[in-house]
Order: C-alpha cells, then structure tokens, then sequence
C-alpha cells in the first residue's frame, strides 16, 4: 500500500503520459508548417501554446482526481485507499482523451472545434443522424471510448509496474514536475501577451497561429498599449496587397432568342452520388432530359 505521498507522484507519472497521448491528439490541428513559414517567433509562440494548453485540457481530470483523493481521505480518516483514486483517474484521463479524439476528428472534417452548434447538433435528436450517424456509427463510438478507457488502464498499470520498480531509484528529478508546472504558467502569460500585443498592433500571424490550437482563449490590451502611448491599428487584420482590377473589359453578352426555363432544385446536404436510378430514380430521369453539370466544387464534405 504506497503512502499518500507515494500515490500523488505515481499519479503524477500517470498524467505525464496522459499530457503526451493529448499533445498527441491535438497535433492535426497546429499550423506548425504556416507557423514556420511566417518566420521564428511565430513558431516559438504556437509551439509553446500547444505545450501550455495540452496540460490545461487536462486539468480537470488532474483536479477531479484529487477531489476524489481528498474525499476518500477523509472517509477513511486519513488512510489511502487506491482503488477510488485510481477509478476516477482512469475514468477522468479517458474521458479527456475521448473527448481530444472527437474534437480533432471534428476539426478534420468541419474545419473548428467543439463549440455551441456541435454540442447541440448532439443533443438534438436526429441530429448526428443528419449527417449520416447510424447504430453502427453508434457502436464505433462505443468501442472507441472502450480502447481510451483501456489505454489508461494499461498507462496507469505500466507506471505502477515501473514506480514499485524503481521506488528507491531518482528516474525523474524530484522537482521536475514542480519546475515543469512554473515554466508552462510562465509560458502562458508570455504567449497571452504576445497574443495581445499583435492584436493591438493589427499584425495577424501569431493571431492566425492562435486559431489553430483547441480552445485557445483570446486576450485583448488595447487600451492598455493606448495608455502606455502606442498608437493602436484599429480595423480588419487582413494583410491584403494590391487590388481587385475585375473585369478586365467590359462584360459583353447577347440575350438568347428564346430563354432558358431555369429552375432550382435545392437540397440540403445532398451528395452527387445519392443521384443514380436506383436512389432518386425520379430525380435522375429529369437529369437525363436537362442539363446536368458535374464538375463542381463543394465546401463541405456531405453537400
């Protein structure tokens, strides 16, 4: 039975490797090559928000924990008991990597985040059937959350072997975890006040950077510069050069002898190959008396 000291560094081991299975996660998203592109600050700044917000993902699993921890102290009076500590870490580190899982499959496919439209889209019923959602849409996401939540069974397992393992060896300095902690906090007032002062200057690239890390909290300090004596870029951000010269000439055209008879047929997320005689037979007869244009260009990926 380790003691209650004992358990928050082992707990501790266990949310490290739960931090990098989340910077994992959330790597798709990150702009890394624009962010090089635009030049070495503005690769310094996204590297060190997707550090600093990988830990912040995963504070309330951390803060859950403990709370269970502490009740479970106090039930006991004072003694540790492991097996609620360690359900409620399990539980809380799947949750999170479930959760970061489904957030990058979202952006993947709809370009954003979790946000109010797909958290209602979820609870409203028909929602998730609306874009193609079925049972066995539904047992796919059963059998996903099972292997997240095997995961950090078999993390929590692995640590646990390796900590009894290596309990009167130093394999992480002892402070290591405490410096890491005032480095990110560190690391979060720099980035928030670069963030702010690019904004307050009209200069869009770490603005850009910042879109494309999950969640990321914007700041804004310009009447703080305006006291300090800047003068602040109000306006668009666009970093737009040069003009729109259109058209080139004069737009010519002749009206037709006897019109077109045009008519719009709108559906809503309607796929071109739901059109075929056995689908829309109705439909796909019109399309052989009619004009029918195939080569067109889509925004999303089910209109």
């Amino acid at each position: 039975m380790p003691s209650n000291k004992e358990q928050k560094r082992l707990l501790a081991h266990y949310f490290f490797l739960t931090y990098l299975v989340i910077l994992l996660l959330a790597m798709d998203s990150i702009g890394f090559r624009a962010a090089q592109d635009a030049g070495l600050p503005t690769l310094l700044f996204l590297v060190t928000a997707f550090l600093c917000y990988g830990i912040y993902y995963l504070l309330p699993a951390i803060l859950l924990t403990s709370l269970v921890g502490w009740a479970s102290r106090i039930v006991s009076r004072g003694q540790v008991r492991n097996l609620p500590v360690y359900i409620a870490a399990v539980l809380a580190g799947g949750f999170t990597t479930l959760f970061m899982y489904a957030n990058a499959k979202i952006f993947s496919l709809y370009g954003m985040f979790f946000n109010g439209f797909i958290i209602n889209l979820v609870l409203t019923p028909g929602g998730l059937q609306s874009l193609g959602g079925s049972s066995s849409s539904d047992l796919g996401f059963v059998l996903i959350a099972f292997g997240f939540l095997t995961l950090q069974l078999l993390l929590l397992v692995l640590v646990h072997v390796i900590f009894y393992r290596t309990r009167h060896r130093q394999i992480v300095p002892r402070h290591a975890y405490r410096y890491g902690a005032i480095a990110l906090l560190l690391g979060t007032v720099g980035i928030h006040f670069a963030y702010a002062a690019n904004d307050a200057f009209g200069r869009n690239n770490l603005t850009s950077a910042a879109e494309t890390v999950p969640f990321f909290q914007t700041v804004s300090a310009r009447h703080f510069f305006e006291i300090l004596g800047y003068k602040i870029k109000r306006g668009p951000k666009l970093d737009v050069k040069g003009h729109v010269n259109y058209p080139l000439k004069p737009l010519e055209f002749s009206r037709p002898a006897k019109p077109y008879n045009i008519i719009w047929l709108t559906s809503e997320s309607w796929r071109a190959d739901m059109l075929d005689p056995e689908i829309m037979p109705a439909t796909w007869n019109f399309a052989g008396q009619a004009l029918r244009f195939t080569h067109n260009y889509s925004g999303g990926n089910g209109t």
